[in-house]
């Protein structure tokens, strides 16, 4: 007899794996046979729900009083929530294509909203999709006017109809629905009521459209499902009564955070221009803050009413829920209204897993993560083959310990969309320990925002210029360096035809500003 060559292990071994996971979930004689139960099996099913420009908080699991979640804080505290989760651009198309293939920007080349990318992705869904399962997202797509190299087996996309906001012009209008028209270079609105009943919102409509698919998706198969809620991206238009649920004055953002910060770079102070709270009135600002607030209730009402309904149907059981937006917002803070900037409240993010008896319960980890980790996560968790430049960022072992992950440097890349001149130039983010520098790139390194966030956590006080650490930004400097060696300039594409819109409103309203 030939002695066993011991290369022929881990052949038998990968064959065996593949058994286990294909085959054997969906051959039940076959598990009769070996007296194995099937939920010892059976591959995980996933449902992946989504926001857009959600800030950590509005969501009360995050310790914030006013804020109206009890779904979502339930299913965090039953699992492990991130405490300093942050997207990898403040921008929804190349966050959403970050998170989809696991790349930063610099990697994948989409640094701002387009209409179409060139590229053809590997996404990592399709690994899902290659091991038998269903995969389907529900809602906003926003990675690119895919026909055939989709993401997903099926999508549906989901938003605000035509027509859906004509209500607010009539008459009556301004009275009914409340609503807050920003003036700037592009008049868009704000916030207000929704004009019409609930059932006619993307959100309950996202949730009816989920509950069909459920239905008729084959039981033989696990599934990957995503509800990706527009909300609470603007307009913030929660439905009555969400639109009161959340009194004003409980709202506490600190008052300090609210103006400009004085050593602000240039690239954020032309913001002010088209994107500046100095619009709005304070009374109008508290009430933008009521609806945001209101629709993330809404949001989570919503969220709390299907994940009910799966546990009654039994989709439930063996099924891994993660929860992320894909970047935040502000809402009058640092000067500021919406998203596309560096500041926290733009970044940072909510970010939690909960698979009961799997991973650990009821743990908070500090460590700052990126939201690009979610399917190498959930990749790993499956059972699955990560791609292996992309295991080091899965975090499925801390979660199943329950312990914080080893700490490396974040990155988020960005563009200075708000410089009307030059917004192109790449805007770079990399957090190390207590430090966060932002650097403009472009055409050499020039222009910073320098913070320890430990004794500055609202960004008042820009170091880049002091003496006294100038070795701590030359290090930070290095990082960026390093993070963007070999990568190629950001694909525009057509993501700066409003800039001529700003740059002609800029001129008319600069005698104003003076």
């Amino acid at each position: 007899m030939k002695p066993f060559n011991p290369a022929y292990r881990k052949t038998i071994l990968s064959y065996t794996i593949r058994f286990i996971r294909e085959i054997l979930p969906v051959t039940p004689s076959i598990l009769l046979f070996t007296g194995c139960s099937d939920k010892q099996l059976t591959p995980p099913n996933i449902l992946w729900l989504m926001t857009d420009e959600q800030r950590i908080d509005a969501l009360s699991f995050y310790n914030r009083e006013w804020a109206k979640t009890p779904n979502l804080e339930k299913l965090a505290r039953e699992g492990v929530i991130f405490d300093r989760a942050y997207t990898n651009c403040p921008v929804s198309m190349p966050a959403r294509i970050s998170i989809l293939t696991g790349r930063y920007p610099s990697s994948h080349r989409i640094w701002t909203n387009i209409n179409e990318t060139p590229f053809d992705y590997n996404f990592l869904t399709r690994i899902f999709e290659n091991a038998g399962y269903s995969t389907c997202s529900v809602g906003k797509q926003h990675y690119g006017n895919y026909k055939e190299n989709r993401a997903f087996q099926d999508e549906y996309s989901v938003g605000i109809k035509s027509g859906t906001y004509d209500p607010y012009w009539s008459s009556e209008g301004k009275d009914k629905y409340d609503y807050v028209q920003f003036k700037g270079p592009e008049a868009w609105i704000l916030g207000g009521i929704f004009p019409g009943p609930l059932e006619s919102t993307p959100e309950y409509q996202i949730v009816e459209k989920s509950k069909e698919w459920l239905k008729n998706h084959s039981p033989g198969n696990p599934f990957l499902l995503r509800l990706s809620f527009s909300a609470p991206h603007t307009p913030v238009t929660p439905p009555v009564p969400f639109d009161q649920i959340i009194p004003e004055e409980s709202i506490k953002l600190p008052p300090e955070a609210d103006p400009m910060p004085d050593g602000a770079p240039d690239w954020v102070k032309t913001g002010l221009v088209s994107n500046g709270a100095s619009q709005l009135t304070p009374e109008l600002i508290s009430k933008i803050r009521r609806y945001y607030y209101g629709f993330n209730a809404w949001v989570d009402d919503q969220i709390g009413g299907f994940v009910a309904w799966m546990e009654e149907n039994g989709y439930l059981e063996n099924t891994i829920i993660v929860f992320v937006s894909d970047h935040g917002t502000h809402l009058g803070d640092f000067g500021l209204v919406q998203k596309g900037l560096n500041y926290e409240p733009s970044v940072h993010v909510p970010y939690f897993y909960w698979y009961p008896g799997k991973i650990a319960h009821g743990v908070r980890l500090e460590t700052p993560v990126e939201i690009r980790s979610l399917l190498p996560t959930l990749l790993d968790l499956a059972g699955l083959s990560v791609p292996d430049d992309l295991k080091d960022i899965s975090l499925a072992k801390c979660l199943k310990k329950g312990k914080e992950p080893e700490a490396e440097p974040v990155f988020i890349d960005n563009v200075t969309y708000y410089d009307i001149e030059r917004p192109a130039d790449r805007l770079i983010t990399v957090y190390n320990g207590d430090w966060k520098l932002t650097v403009r790139m472009d055409p050499e390194p020039r222009q910073g925002d320098l913070i320890n966030l430990i004794e500055d956590p609202l960004e008042r006080n820009n170091l880049y210029y002091d003496p006294v650490h100038q070795e701590k930004r030359r290090m930070l400097l290095k990082l960026i360096g390093k993070h963007l060696e070999k990568t190629e300039m950001p694909y525009v594409g057509d993501g700066f035809l409003h800039t001529k819109i700003r740059l002609e409103y800029s001129k008319k309203v600069a005698p104003e500003n003076k």
